[in-house]
């Protein structure tokens, strides 16, 4: 007899959280050309320093929009600059690579009125949906480029040490010479087995 499959998630590096994913799933959101900033590991530190660079601009109309879309609550209004009101429909027809290049040309004085750290109830938000403060209820396989310059092998590293203290099922493997995007085609064929596994009901491995 073939036991119920064990739940599991399979997450996407570039979801647009602006429709509507949910950010309790404790996903994490990263930013292309992330300075060293961005680079804590928790979106407590990340979206306010982005506020303030050109280059990642996109990132936090996509963050405060997809905060909203899962806390109806959360106005973005505060945060972004009344002129990027005729702007937001991009969030919605372009992947998150468009939206970054959309407001890499403007000003953050043009995008962001106020820094996400300073109006609520961003900051409370951010710090409940950072990763690694609980144990996830599913088993999870993490597949880290060494080559990345998206999400640095360190933030990846911190990600897993955190869920494995707090006693998830964690499979993480590191691909030597791939990045952020040839990951995919590297770790293909260990995801689907792993996959395979979880549908079959076989006990999900852990390297913790």
């Amino acid at each position: 007899m073939v036991s119920a499959p064990t739940p599991a998630p399979i997450t996407g590096a570039r979801a647009n959280v602006s429709r509507g994913r949910r950010l309790r799933a404790r996903a994490t959101v990263t930013t292309p050309t992330a300075p060293s900033a961005l680079r804590s590991g928790n979106e407590t530190g990340m979206l306010p320093v982005a506020s303030t660079l050109p280059d990642t601009l996109g990132f936090v109309v996509m963050g405060v929009l997809g905060f909203q879309a899962a806390y109806p609550t959360a106005d973005p209004a505060p945060v972004l600059a009344q002129p990027v009101a005729k702007d937001l429909a991009v969030v919605q027809k372009t992947c998150s690579d468009g939206v970054m290049k959309y407001f890499s040309n403007s000003s953050p004085g043009q995008v962001i009125a106020h820094s996400p750290a300073d109006v609520a109830p961003f900051p409370a938000l951010m710090q409940a949906n950072t990763p690694g403060s609980i144990a996830m209820p599913v088993p999870m396989f993490v597949a880290q480029g060494d080559k990345d310059d998206t999400v640095l092998q360190p933030f990846t590293d911190t990600f897993v040490k955190r869920e494995c203290t707090h006693g998830s099922t964690v499979v993480y493997r590191v691909y030597p010479g791939t990045d952020h995007y040839t990951v995919r085609d590297a770790s293909r064929s260990d995801m689907i087995a792993w996959m395979a596994d979880r549908v079959a009901g076989r006990p999900a491995p852990s390297n913790c």
